[in-house]
């Protein structure tokens, strides 16, 4: 059998065809991040740093707390340079005023300090019975700076972390939470069944919550920082253990605050997850043509001009 490469005309044009692929990736890998910062800085802002409470604060001339003295500052030079504040239905559900509190100091009046046990179902109870062939994701295809797990496998069940779309994955062991190694699960089927590492820890949201909340409260500064100082174990194998969660309390609001959050965030969430499925088919789409175009088996012309006609649609 001639192991000869193809033409150099013939490497080209694959290299061209694989290189469309790549970009296309790429350009979607893009757009999910700036999607996903958004809705980040948008759970930084009103559940972090309070905001909307601070801009409403001013607005009424209502005493600042010394804690928030500097962030009202910044509030207030943004506003009269480029920040408009939101608008009046909106702001409506956020009060101009703090409460002083045990666990969390200031946090906005009316809204209540919960630990994240609370609001979040931690290693929720799910089904999968034992050799069920079912999606699977190691530790290794944990992204650190995204949601998005590109590579999923499958296997027979034998142990691990169990899952269901909206679950949030949390690496539990050093380096990788450190590392950043978070993601949201959106790669099911309906109410199919996925299964991972051990070393994962679930969470899910609850009806005082959404998913778009419990990805980002995972990937916070604070949230992690807790959970690393919460772990044990001998050097390079120390992990988190889940009853830190007891104890890291959020600012937790009302009902319409939240769901004004969804419905702000839930469809970037959503053109998240279909960039990550598109991501997932070509990159499938790649490693199936590459060998078939190495021997020949399809033709580089009849498919460079097939990219060219998708990409001009």
């Amino acid at each position: 059998m001639s192991c000869l490469p193809p033409p150099i005309s013939t490497q080209r044009a694959i290299a061209h065809i694989l290189g469309t692929l790549d970009d296309k990736i790429e350009c979607n890998r893009r757009l999910s991040r700036t999607l996903e910062g958004i809705v980040r800085a948008l759970f930084k802002s009103w559940f972090i740093d309070f905001d909307p409470v601070i801009d409403n604060a001013l607005a009424a001339g209502n005493p600042i707390p010394d804690e928030l003295a500097a962030r009202a500052a910044l509030r207030q030079q943004a506003a009269a340079e480029y920040t408009k504040p939101l608008p009046d239905d909106l702001r409506a559900h956020f009060p101009a005023e703090f409460t002083h509190t045990d666990t969390m100091g200031w946090i906005p009046k009316g809204w209540t300090p919960s630990p994240v046990s609370a609001v979040i179902t931690i290693n929720p109870s799910v089904r999968l019975a034992k050799n069920t062939v079912a999606p699977f994701v190691d530790m290794k295809a944990l992204p650190t700076d995204s949601l998005t797990v590109m590579e999923v496998g499958e296997k027979a069940y034998a142990g691990g972390a169990k899952f269901q779309n909206g679950d949030v994955l949390l690496a539990r062991i050093t380096p990788c939470l450190e590392n950043g190694k978070t993601a949201l699960v959106d790669f099911l089927d309906g109410d199919q069944v996925g299964f991972g590492s051990t070393e994962f820890i679930v969470l899910r949201r609850t009806k005082r919550t959404c998913q778009e909340y419990v990805y980002s409260l995972a990937r916070s500064d604070a949230f992690r920082t807790h959970c690393i100082a919460s772990m044990v174990g001998s050097s390079g194998r120390q992990r988190v253990q889940t009853a830190c969660l007891e104890t890291f309390y959020v600012a937790e609001p009302p009902e319409p605050v939240m769901v004004a959050f969804y419905s702000r965030t839930g469809p970037y969430i959503t053109k998240v997850t279909t960039n990550a499925r598109t991501m997932r088919i070509i990159c499938r789409l790649r490693d199936t043509l590459l060998p078939k175009l190495l021997t020949g088996e399809l033709g580089v012309t009849p498919m460079i001009n097939t990219l060219e006609d998708s990409h001009e649609g």
